[in-house]
């Protein structure tokens, strides 16, 4: 009678694979199993500051003047988006309306350098959160012919009422790109549509900072490999 040799089930081909007994083909579909299931696993980011619920709060955008005069509407979208993003994720904020905010910063072009408890006096709030941008660009330096958008910022968060009003309670930097692939050429998609794009990639990535969220690692890990193609 000719021998009827079963193959190995589900557990006993990933014992022998852990055991280094063989069974190649067991091992290599046990490997892309175990890899897809990886790849879905929720990685949980919590708040890095939860200061700003139940409080007022300003959020207030210091670009250099050259960048203003380049981007005139990085100040009010970034302010905006920012704004908005805090009224969803911070409960019980009470977010200053940003045309305001952007409105105070026009008419009172030295408010940089006053002192953060009169600063949040004239505004009528107890926490500012103020971006102070490092880098504010659309293309790639010496590049005219495809789109790079890139947007560096601190953000820092002052509490007025605090101990140390002077002294940011909470600072992180945020570095944003888009769009999200390379190669995009400067007349297959206008210039409006890339900034907008990019300025709400920011807001959405520096209100991140404020609540607790998930997200695949196998996400996560594309865009690590992506942004490390890029450099």
């Amino acid at each position: 009678m000719k021998a009827i040799i079963a193959r190995p089930c589900t557990w006993l081909a990933a014992a022998l694979c852990v055991a280094g007994l063989g069974v190649s083909a067991g091992c290599d579909a046990i490997g892309f199993v175990a890899q897809a299931v990886d790849s879905e696993t929720e990685v949980e980011f919590k708040a890095q500051y939860e200061g700003l619920n139940g409080k007022r709060v300003a959020v207030l955008v210091d670009c250099p003047l050259d960048a203003q005069y380049e981007h005139p509407t990085a100040v009010p979208r970034l302010c905006e988006y920012l704004s908005a993003g805090l009224h969803e994720a911070c409960e019980g904020a009470r977010i200053l309306p940003p045309n305001y905010a952007v409105a105070y910063q026009a008419n009172n072009i030295y408010w940089p350098t006053m002192e953060i408890p009169k600063l949040a006096e004239a505004l009528q709030v107890e926490r500012l959160v103020i971006v102070d941008l490092v880098e504010y660009r659309l293309q790639s330096p010496g590049n005219s012919y495809l789109w790079d958008g890139v947007i560096v910022a601190d953000v820092n968060i002052f509490e007025a009422d605090g101990a140390d009003p002077m002294t940011p309670t909470f600072t992180q930097r945020v570095k944003v790109r888009y769009p999200p692939m390379d190669g995009v050429q400067r007349d297959q998609v206008p210039q409006a549509v890339i900034e907008q794009g990019l300025q709400v990639k920011f807001g959405q990535e520096a209100t991140k900072l404020f609540y607790t969220y998930t997200r695949k690692k196998g996400d996560i890990d594309a865009e690590i490999r992506k942004e490390r193609h890029r450099l």
